[in-house]
């Protein structure tokens, strides 16, 4: 009897040893295989997002970046006028300064740049025009030109959809041109005009852009108002310290 029982426990013995050494069944190996791949999908799909995400905050930064370098190249440009009058590669006279903002919008000054190095102070001609969508800066190392002078161009923001310029005179309006009479509309036009310009208009300008005039007259303050792609519309005011 003895023997028997323990025939009948080793037996068993065995057989539990078998059970639990036998491994996973398929079914098993399927559903964790599926559980392995749900969590490596889940992680894949998070690093996607991630990546999209900081692609798309990389490009915010550079357009914003972008627009504020813009910004502060006009500032430091309108903020350093100079009251110096050129000529142009025809030889005739530009005042320091022209503002228009008809189809082809451009503002065109000269400018003094102070060197601390050297000591030096020096005079350029520069130029914004916002023609085809596009807004550029160009610049003139020479003031009084001669035909086919070059010019350096830098292309800005080109987020901009639309720029304009308004200048503010002693009287502190809001004005679309300068000097005052130089670009004129359809309103101010009477019997004495030639095409939209009056003959008053001519005068003035003649009298503020005459080469014999001393002193060459400079607006009080900008207002620079741009259409952005992603920033909407943006009002800034820029005061002028001649």
């Amino acid at each position: 009897m003895i023997k028997k029982r323990k025939l009948r426990l080793n037996i068993m013995c065995i057989f539990k040893r078998n059970k639990f050494e036998r491994g996973f069944t398929l079914v098993e190996v399927v559903i964790s295989t599926l559980i392995i791949g749900i969590i490596l999908s889940s992680i894949f799909y998070a690093l996607g997002f991630l990546n999209i995400n900081l692609d798309r905050l990389t490009k915010n930064h550079e357009n914003y970046e972008k627009f504020i370098t813009t910004l502060s190249i006009i500032e430091q440009d309108l903020k350093t006028l100079s009251s110096r009058s050129i000529r142009d590669e025809y030889g005739d006279y530009q005042p320091s300064l022209i503002v228009s903002n008809t189809n082809d919008k451009k503002i065109i000054f000269s400018r003094s740049i102070f060197n601390e190095l050297d000591h030096t102070q020096y005079t350029y001609r520069i130029e914004y025009d916002f023609s085809n969508q596009q807004l550029k800066r160009n610049i003139w190392n020479v003031l009084d030109r001669i035909q086919n002078s070059n010019y350096q161009t830098h292309v800005l923001d080109e987020n901009i959809l639309d720029f304009s310029i308004f200048i503010t005179d002693h009287n502190r309006q809001w004005l679309q041109s300068w000097p005052i009479g130089y670009i004129t509309d359809n309103s101010s036009s009477q019997s004495s005009s030639i095409g939209l310009t009056t003959r008053s208009d001519i005068e003035a300008y003649q009298n503020l852009t005459s080469n014999k005039s001393k002193n060459d007259r400079l607006p009080l303050a900008f207002k620079i108002l741009i259409k952005h792609k992603y920033y909407g519309d943006i009002e800034r005011v820029i005061l002028s310290q001649i």
